[in-house]
């Protein structure tokens, strides 16, 4: 039994130098490959948080229009923040924010009086990614844009 315990303390077993590099090896291709995948899902989310926020300012917008008598006019993202204050308006955090709000009238332009705000433009910013969001609605066509193309969660211009 002393003799068993013994040979088993001399025994020099273990990994091998190329064994190690191996193991090495396929931890370094799984990082390669789940890294940049990981990176891609935050940058998803982050752009989420965004297109979240311009549909919650665009709720805020159809409730500022329905207390002014149906008109967008002087629509802006301070008074969105007042109809909704977890509506974020400030650029300097981590999360994305509201950058504009905007009245148009009846073909897209900027609305200059009262009466023909009929529509609105907003665009939320995703901070982290830089990443923009645009939601237009004019005479109830609404659509959403996205820049830049083809990254995060912007595919062919559109979300």
């Amino acid at each position: 039994m002393l003799q068993r315990l013994r040979n088993r303390a001399n025994d020099e077993g273990g990994f091998t130098l190329i064994e190690l590099l191996v193991v090495i090896l396929i931890i370094g291709i799984l990082a390669a490959i789940a890294i940049p995948l990981f990176l891609n899902q935050t940058q998803k989310a982050n752009d989420s948080s965004a297109e979240s926020l311009v549909r919650n300012a665009a709720t805020e917008a159809a409730t500022y229009a329905t207390d002014n008598s149906g008109s967008f006019f002087k629509l802006s993202t301070t008074e969105i923040n007042k109809l909704e204050p977890t509506v974020n308006i400030t650029s300097g955090t981590s999360n994305a924010y509201l950058k504009t709000a905007a009245a148009l009238d009846e073909t897209g332009a900027a609305c200059t009086a009262q009466e023909g705000c009929t529509g609105y433009e907003l665009v939320a910013k995703a901070a982290t990614t830089g990443d923009e969001f645009t939601l237009k609605d004019v005479e109830g066509v609404v659509t959403r844009t996205c820049t830049p193309e083809e990254k995060g969660a912007c595919h062919k211009g559109s979300w």
